[in-house]
């Protein structure tokens, strides 16, 4: 509860107890937070339009935050904008095995600022970037990920340390938005689960 409070709530509007916490009287009182905490807009063309990239990355195996929140947020972007604008600004990756921030099974540590820095100081979108785990000071285990709905596969031959003998797949974007619906604006994704309650943020 003490990361949903402001630090100068007197304790008695909102205790940072989880024991003490009223579900009856206390869920209005985290309102008051919702501009700051919660990222429903999908609306970023005012980013854009400045020359903002998103180099997005996320675990999946985050057992804080389910990857597919983010998976949720980059497709309900490509809905409202179509697949093309948002491609030109925001690359969202999903790490196999890692854990909340780091951690867990997968490789999660990858030069990701000079592949963003590249990518708006000199305009090359990144494309496949390699993760690692570090282990006793090095740096091993090397795995490619390409951006979603982007999928690595290895070859079945060679090592697989080696990141030439991965390729990525494109298995379309899962069984929530058939690819066939990501092309335009004018033709957006259907959502199978109907309106969200945050869908008038993005208006």
């Amino acid at each position: 509860m003490e990361f949903l409070e402001f630090a100068r709530w007197p304790q008695d509007i909102l205790s940072s107890d989880p024991y003490r916490f009223d579900f009856n009287r206390d869920p209005d009182k985290l309102q008051r937070g919702r501009n700051l905490y919660d990222a429903t807009s999908v609306d970023l063309r005012a980013f854009a339009a400045h020359g903002g990239k998103v180099l997005w990355q996320h675990g999946w195996a985050d057992a804080s935050i389910p990857a597919k929140s983010s998976v949720h947020y980059y497709l309900r972007t490509v809905q409202r904008f179509g697949l093309p604008y948002t491609n030109s600004f925001v690359k969202l990756y999903l790490l196999p095995g890692v854990t909340h921030c780091g951690g867990g099974a997968g490789s999660d540590h990858s030069d990701a600022l000079a592949a963003l820095d590249n990518w708006v100081e000199r305009g090359q979108a990144p494309d496949r970037i390699l993760t690692y785990q570090l282990s006793n000071g090095s740096l091993v285990r090397p795995r490619p990920v390409w951006p979603y709905p982007g999928v690595a596969r290895f070859s079945g031959t060679g090592s697989a340390d080696d990141p030439d003998a991965w390729t990525v797949t494109q298995p379309g974007f899962g069984s929530l938005y058939p690819p066939a619906h990501v092309v335009t604006y004018e033709n957006p994704i259907p959502n199978p689960h109907g309106r969200s309650r945050d869908d008038k943020d993005d208006r």
